[in-house]
């Protein structure tokens, strides 16, 4: 039995034979199964590459040119900055800048309206002392004025009370750094058993502007500065041809009414298109039209504008009292209607 069983072994070992050709087929089925790369046959020729179908954009001729204007103009002003910022300043610009720069800060601290203040801040406390208060006054203008004029004796004698209770400094003039301001006053004064007092007075004080602030120079002096020109005449302009003002009256009452007591919505309904609204706002009441004592129109020949001169009482709601008023009015006729233009102060 063993003989068998390795002669049988022995015939299983033996190679099938293949027929010419049969295993090169085998291979080429098996190169085509999934998973097998197939391996190049190196006798197969290279056929010529498939053409490439992307499209190229081609570059635009404007477009370049765009873009090497664009780059030159960004050069140009890049360079003409650095040239502003390193360029040497002439001489005259450099003197010009050095004395505007001392100019500015001369005028540092000494602008008109803080001159003003200070001089009035001042002379409130210099109206205003107390019986037996020489400290109390001292101290109070201290602030005010240099170590000189704080150390004079006896300003006033302190022998009764006084009150500035209203101080208002008008003008002022400049002589050699020196401001003299003008002060105008009204005083309370304490009279015992008289009661209150009142007078007024103007001051005119000397300032000086410092570097560290203002100073009072020296003690202030009273005046008569008395400034109104009783002579004056308002020059009498062209008003043209006095017309006849039967049929503007009611327009100009109309107004007048809607523009002390009604609502801005009539006032503006009254109005011209042209007309500046912020010169037309409503009196909401606070005061009431009455009448009108006189009214003359006048118009050139060449314009259609038509002057009314007004003379008004209104009222005032809070105490009833009658008060006379002027004005100029400007009106504009379309049709049988009159509308108001402009509304100036009565100055004829």
């Amino acid at each position: 039995m063993s003989i068998f069983r390795k002669q049988k072994k022995e015939v299983g070992l033996r190679p099938k034979l293949q027929k010419k050709g049969e295993n090169q087929e085998e291979k080429e089925k098996g190169d085509g199964q999934p998973g097998k790369k197939p391996k190049p046959d190196k006798k197969t020729k290279k056929g010529p590459k498939p053409k490439d179908d992307t499209y190229t954009l081609k570059k635009n001729t404007a477009v370049k040119v765009f873009r090497i204007i664009f780059w030159l103009m960004l050069l140009g002003i890049f360079a003409r900055g650095v040239y502003q910022i390193v360029k040497p300043q002439e001489a005259t610009e450099l003197r010009r800048i050095i004395a505007d720069f001392k100019a500015e800060q001369q005028n540092i601290g000494n602008a008109p309206d803080e001159v003003m203040d200070f001089a009035q801040d001042f002379a409130k406390e210099y109206l205003t002392y107390e019986k037996g208060g020489e400290e109390d006054f001292k101290n109070r203008i201290s602030g005010y004025v240099s170590k000189r004029v704080s150390g004079i004796p006896s300003l006033y004698t302190y022998r009764s009370n006084a009150k500035a209770v209203y101080v208002h400094a008008y003008r002022r003039d400049e002589q050699n750094g020196l401001y003299n301001v003008y002060v105008d006053a009204e005083i309370q004064y304490d009279k015992g058993e008289e009661g209150m007092v009142y007078d007024d007075c103007t001051l005119k004080i000397p300032v000086v502007a410092t570097e560290a602030g203002y100073c009072i120079a020296a003690l202030p002096v009273y005046v008569q500065d008395k400034r109104q020109d009783k002579d004056y005449k308002m020059p009498q302009s062209q008003l043209g041809t006095e017309i006849d003002t039967s049929t503007i009256a009611p327009a100009v009452t109309n107004f007048l009414e809607a523009y002390y007591a009604q609502e801005q919505s009539m006032i503006n309904y009254l109005l011209t298109a042209d007309a500046d609204k912020n010169k037309f706002i409503a009196m909401d009441s606070r005061y009431t039209f009455k009448r009108i004592d006189s009214i003359k129109a006048y118009q050139k020949a060449d314009a259609v504008d038509i002057i009314c001169l007004l003379s008004v009482k209104i009222i005032d709601t809070t105490n009833q009292e009658e008060i006379y008023q002027e004005y100029i009015l400007t009106l504009i006729q379309n049709n049988d209607k009159y509308y108001i233009k402009d509304m100036e102060t009565g100055v004829y």
